[in-house]
C-alpha cells in the first residue's frame, strides 16, 4: 500500500526517486533493513532528501537528525513506526523509561512542525512542572542542532531567541510561519496550574496527566480529570487532533 508523501515542498527532481521509496518501499522495512539504508543512503544524500525523510521517517529524524543513538533497538522502531503510522485518537501506555515521551512528544512535535509550520501544538500535562521539561527538551534541539536549523531553514531559525517573534517557556515558541494566530507554534502547560483561555490549537497532546506524585492523592485525580474534559475546548471548531500518553499505576 502507497503512503501519503509528507512535505512536498522538499520535493526535487534530484529526490524524486527517493520519495517514491519512501512512500512504497521505506514503510515496510524491518529494523536491520533500514539502519543499512540509512548507512547507505546518508553519505549521497543532500539536505533537501534528508528534509523529506524527517517529514516521512520519524525514526530518522529521531537517531539520525537528532542524533538520538540510544534509541538504536528494535522494539523503540516498531513503537515509533506503529505511533507515526496512526498518531491520532489513541491512547498509548507504556511502562516508565520506554521512550514514550521522546518518540511521541519530542520526535512527534517536530516532525509536525516540519510537516506543517503554520501548525499550534499544546503539550498537556497534570501541572505545569511535568509539562515544561517536555517543551524545553524541543526548545533545546531548536537551538542547538545545527543540522536541523539547516535542513529546514524555511522552518526553524538560526538563532532563535534573537530572531523569533515569541521564544519563551511560559509563552510558547513561534517558528517561521506565514500566519499570525494568537497561539504559538508550540506551548506546555499543566491542567490544574496553567490551563490556557481563549486560545485553541489543532493538535493536543497530552502526555503524563497522572504521574508517580499523584497516584496516592484521590483529590488531584479528580481535578486532573474535571479539567482534561474542560480542555476539549482548548481545540479548534472542527479538526482537532489529538494524542494521549501515560504509564499505567493502577487498574
Amino acid at each position: 500500500m502507497t503512503r501519503e508523501l509528507k512535505g512536498t515542498r522538499y520535493l526535487t527532481v534530484e529526490n524524486e526517486a527517493l520519495a517514491k521509496f519512501i512512500t512504497t518501499k521505506l514503510p515496510y522495512l524491518d529494523f536491520f533493513e533500514t539502519l543499512k539504508l540509512y548507512r547507505k543512503i546518508e553519505p549521497v544524500i543532500d539536505d533537501a532528501g534528508r528534509a523529506l525523510l524527517n517529514a516521512n521517517d520519524r525514526y530518522y529524524l529521531l537517531t539520525v537528525t537528532c542524533k538520538r543513538h540510544d534509541a538504536w533497538h528494535p522494539w523503540l522502531f516498531e513503537r515509533c513506526r506503529e505511533v507515526e503510522k496512526s498518531p491520532d485518537g489513541h491512547l498509548d501506555l507504556w511502562a516508565r523509561y520506554h521512550y514514550k515521551s521522546t518518540i511521541c512528544t519530542f520526535a512527534g512535535c517536530l516532525q509536525e512542525i516540519i510537516r506543517n509550520p503554520e501548525i499550534t501544538i499544546a503539550i498537556i500535562s497534570g501541572t505545569n512542572k511535568v509539562a515544561q521539561p517536555f517543551l524545553i527538551q524541543i526548545q533545546d534541539e531548536m537551538e542547538r542542532n545545527d543540522d536541523l536549523k539547516r535542513i529546514h531553514s524555511d522552518v526553524f531559525w538560526d538563532e532563535p531567541r534573537k530572531e523569533a517573534p515569541q521564544w519563551s517557556r511560559d509563552k510558547g515558541l513561534k517558528v517561521k510561519r506565514m500566519g499570525n494566530p494568537k497561539e504559538a507554534t508550540i506551548e506546555a502547560f499543566g491542567l490544574i496550574d496553567g490551563m490556557r483561555t481563549g486560545k485553541h490549537y489543532g493538535l493536543l497532546v497530552y502526555d503524563d496527566l497522572v504521574d508517580e506524585t499523584m497516584i496516592n492523592n484521590p483529590e488531584i485525580i479528580t481535578k486532573v480529570t474535571v479539567a482534561w474534559e474542560l480542555s476539549d475546548n482548548l481545540g479548534q471548531l472542527s479538526g482537532t487532533r489529538k494524542w494521549h500518553q501515560g504509564t499505567r499505576y493502577s487498574f
